[in-house]
């Protein structure tokens, strides 16, 4: 029998890094455990901390303590710069023929010696179900030990039937020191039989300054197999006090979804972002996995659409199988979370740090990197949270080998961040230019003030990749102190050759900064390039006073969306004063517009900079041609501007515009089409004897479109919702929208759609018998908003399905006045579709045949009778007359088949005769 199960336990610039490993994996402690095999040694982990030590909480479940193979849980500790040592906890418990599977999940608190849960899902209890027949089920239990030592420990075991309690144990903050939440009753659609509802769980503190706890559940089994996820909060012990924030929904049937969660704030924006996994997703080959990132929209309880992240791949990898939090180890304001694919090889943990826009990958972890010559499998699947155990101020991680009863604890390198600058004491190369000054200022300072050192050692190279430069000293250490600028002067000689005259080009130094400490990662720009421009055919001050004027072309004078697929710009740059040294163009495009790769063009943050000639001298004219892709252009920007301008190392004279700018209006054509329709189209019931049943009904809208065009779905649905004793007579059971098998969602809405139904038109039976339930005055009616989809193809359909259910007793009891005079309930949903150019709506007819129960009177069955029985005696007699009875016939039939076989053997004898004789004169002749 199939339980649905949670169980919450609590007490509640472009940038560049020196070293992109932020974990350092040639230095990890190493714990292996080899009293017991195959006893799934680290299949969980809680690393807790203290300011005298640290400690490893080790869940081993199928730990072999007893001869049923039940589980244990180990603690390892150890004190700074010393080897651990473990310890088994002690709690044994002698359950089940299978094993228990104790230790199989456990969550505490950080702090060392803090408060543990540990789980036990497969324990199981016997009931009788007759004298002579017993009943196991798998009902698991929990422990909650006030402190890691083991020595107080209260059990709890509440629960029926085979509820899996404890197959994940989530330890919440600020919340009761046990607090247990089983959705298993049927609430709001949260869970289906055997969907596994609760198998993964996490807890989430939803925006700031918020002490509301709301929940996430996965679901792998859940939306027709293909898996989902459930945020909600609950307040109080009834199953009535819970409230579905969100649903997620998987995508493919038998990936998992829901395998595992995590609530966590990973854009710095202070509401929290989800991620979904679904490790058996099958990817490029077969359950390589997947983990959805939904990107909390700020002040409100929606999300981004999903995007997909993955590992490098393989099939059976599992990526997804633990999500974690690491918290923010890098202490640059966002928090960081850890993915592992336990099956990926020997088994791979990825790390991805938050910013403010994405989640960035920053590094991935294999057994392969550590010095350690044993056999490694299974690594990744014990998964801590990232925890300070060396007290540097960056949060380190515990990772498990469980295959091979493993524990790695895995340290942070300390981060600095760093900033130098480069400052030549001349601004541009002249002819008699012999020699200049470099001075590179340089400013460091370390995130973590935990970290103890005062200063740190720079290695400063000068590349001086430039034949018209040189200077004594490429390779310099310098020792900079936090916090505090230093300076450190270099001087280059500018080469007297003939080179110098011929190559104006800008001159070009390379300076780069690195780190050599083995635990330190410095965080900044490490290389800048910096050009002097050399100067000539300007004025005697060196200043040259350039005339730069452009102008923008386009054949376009309009965009199509979903027509065109580029624009060609043409840029005519005139100089009409002194030479103009390094010419750039500074082109700022709208968001989703981008410049078609070009050697000459990079990007600056949002600007393309884009070189026009080293030297554009007087009175000459430049014209270039630049392409921009507008396929990821947002179907909502109604115009499309293109801003240039043309910069050089001179200054360009007043009264010459040096900039433009392109606008292009952008349309959208295309012909949208809603369609509404209800399956089936018709039901009855009867208005004088209605029963407790339920009527389920679906009603579909579909959407879709011609034209070349895209058509953002912005569908907004009115169903009537009349109300019998404030109970609702037409219960929407689910909404959900799909476009090209990807699900979308409708949420509820108090907007209320101005939507004109012709109810005439729409009925086919007699409007005066007929009860309309329409929503045209808007009551008692409840809308739904069903937006982020988009339809591309003229050829897709967005159908969004409402699964309603009618409640005949309900039905007849709110109307049974009408029902004196009336046959009929027209249920009409109507939607409308809002577009560029307009809005259509659509509505149709749910109709409810009212019937009264007509009974039969007895004479009549009686009379039935009488007549069925004359019919049988006629019948009879008409045979008989036939003589459908006699046997002549039959005599017959076996008398013309005994002369048929007589003949048959007559015939065999006389070939028998003839072939005789011949035999005998052939032997005579012969």
């Amino acid at each position: 029998m199939c339980r649905q199960l949670i169980i919450l336990v609590a007490c509640l610039f472009v940038v560049d890094a020196e070293n992109s490993e932020f974990f350092m994996t040639k230095k990890v402690t190493y714990i292996k455990q080899d009293a017991v095999r195959n006893n799934y040694f680290s299949y969980s982990l809680l690393l807790q901390s203290g300011q005298t030590g640290a400690s490893v909480i080790v869940g081993a479940p199928r730990s072999g303590n007893s001869i049923d193979g039940n589980g244990d849980v180990f603690k390892c500790s150890w004190n700074y710069n010393e080897e651990p040592t473990c310890y088994r906890s002690g709690i044994a418990f002698e359950n089940g023929v299978q094993g228990n599977f104790f230790g199989g999940s456990l969550d505490g608190e950080d702090k060392l010696n803090g408060s543990v849960v540990i789980c036990a899902p497969r324990s199981h209890v016997t009931s009788k179900l007759s004298s002579r027949l017993d009943k196991d089920y798998m009902r698991g239990f929990c422990i909650y030990a006030r402190s890691s030592n083991f020595r107080e420990y209260v059990n709890t075991n509440v629960f029926r039937g085979s509820s899996y309690t404890g197959i994940t144990a989530v330890y919440a903050l600020n919340q009761n020191p046990l607090a247990v939440l089983m959705p298993n009753i049927k609430l709001l659609n949260a869970g289906d039989a055997c969907s596994y509802f609760g198998y993964s769980v996490a807890t989430i503190n939803p925006m700031p300054n918020s002490l509301a706890i709301w929940y996430l559940a996965g679901e792998p089994r859940g939306n027709d197999l293909k898996g989902k996820a459930t945020l909600f909060s609950y307040n109080g012990r009834s199953t009535t006090n819970m409230l579905i924030i969100k649903n997620f929904y998987g995508e493919e049937v038998g990936s998992y979804f829901g395998a595992s969660v995590l609530g966590l704030d990973v854009s710095g924006d202070g509401f929290v972002d989800i991620f979904v996994s679904a490790p058996m997703s099958k990817g490029q080959s077969w359950n390589e996995g997947a983990v959805y990132f939904y990107k909390g929209i700020k002040k409100s309880t929606d999300f981004h659409k999903p995007k997909q992240i993955h590992g490098l791949g393989g099939g059976g990898s599992l990526f997804g199988s633990a999500i974690s939090s690491l918290g923010d180890f890098d202490l640059d304001g966002y928090n960081d979370i850890a993915i592992s694919a336990p099956y990926e090889g020997n088994g791979a943990v990825y790390i991805y740090r938050g910013s403010p826009t994405d989640l960035k990958f920053s590094q991935r972890i294999t057994p392969s990197q550590f010095n350690i010559g044993d056999s490694i499998k299974g690594f990744g699947l014990g998964l801590s949270r990232g925890n300070d155990i060396d007290q540097n101020g960056h949060n380190d991680i515990a990772i498990g080998a469980y295959k091979t009863e493993q524990v790695f604890i895995i340290r942070s390198r300390n981060i600095i961040d760093f900033d130098f600058t480069l400052k030549p004491s001349v601004q541009s190369i002249v002819i008699n230019t012999r020699s200049f000054e470099l001075t590179v200022s340089i400013l460091c300072t370390k995130r973590s003030e935990h970290f103890d050192l005062s200063q740190i050692n720079f290695n400063v190279y000068m590349d001086t990749i430039d034949s018209r430069l040189s200077t004594e000293k490429e390779i310099d250490t310098v020792s900079i102190p936090f916090r505090q600028v230093t300076y450190k002067n270099y001087t280059f000689e500018v080469k007297k050759n003939k080179e110098i005259v011929t190559n104006i080009s800008p001159l070009e130094i390379n300076v780069t900064l690195s780190v050599d400490e083995e635990n330190v990662i410095a965080n900044g720009l490490r290389t800048v390039l910096l050009e002097i421009p050399f100067l000539h055919g300007c004025g005697s001050d060196n200043v040259c006073n350039t005339g730069l004027s452009l102008q923008l072309k386009s054949e376009k004078n309009q965009l199509i969306v979903g027509q065109d697929t580029e624009i060609v710009m043409e840029v005519q740059i005139i100089n009409e004063g002194d030479p103009a040294y390094k010419c750039e163009l500074n082109i700022e495009v709208s968001s989703g517009i981008e410049l078609r790769s070009s050697k000459s063009c990079f990007t600056n943050d949002t600007v393309y900079v884009c070189e026009v000639s080293n030297i554009l001298n007087a009175n000459e004219i430049e014209v270039n041609q630049y392409i921009f892709d507008i396929g990821r252009m947002d179907i909502s920007i109604e115009e499309v501007v293109i801003s240039v301008k043309v910069t050089s190392l001179g200054k360009n004279k007043d009264g010459f515009k040096n900039n433009d700018i392109l606008k292009l209006p952008v349309r959208l054509v295309n012909l949208p089409f809603l369609i509404s329709k209800s399956k089936p189209e018709n039901t009855e019931i009867f208005k004088d004897n209605a029963d407790e049943s339920e009527i389920d009904f679906i009603h579909e809208f579909s959407v879709g479109k011609t034209g070349p065009s895209p058509l953002a779905v912005d569908l907004q649905i009115s169903l009537p919702s009349p109300k019998y004793q404030n109970k609702d007579i037409f219960e929407v059971k689910d909404i959900k929208g799909t476009i090209n098998m990807v699900d979308f969602s409708c949420t509820p809405t108090i907007t209320a759609p101005s939507i004109d139904v012709n109810e005439t038109d729409l009925l086919t039976v007699p409007l005066e018998k007929s009860i309309i339930l329409s929503c045209n005055d808007n009551s008692n009616c409840v809308h739904y908003l069903c937006k982020d989809a988009i339809i591309e193809n003229s050829r897709d359909l967005a159908v969004i399905q409402i699964k309603l259910s009618i409640r005949s007793s309900l039905l007849v009891q709110a109307f049974i006045q009408e029902f004196n005079s009336k046959d009929f309930v027209a249920f009409i949903p109507s939607a409308i579709q809002y577009h560029s150019e307009g809005s259509i709506s659509a509505s149709s007819v749910f109709l409810i045949f009212a019937q009264k129960v007509s009974h039969v009177p007895f004479w009549v069955y009686l009379v039935a009778a009488i007549i069925a029985l004359m019919l049988l005696v006629i019948l009879v007699w008409t045979l008989y007359k036939l003589h459908f009875f006699d046997r002549n016939y039959k005599d017959k039939l076996e008398q013309e088949k005994i002369l048929q076989e007589d003949e048959e053997i007559a015939k065999e004898i006389y070939d028998h005769e003839v072939f005789t004789r011949f035999e005998g004169n052939r032997s005579q002749n012969l």
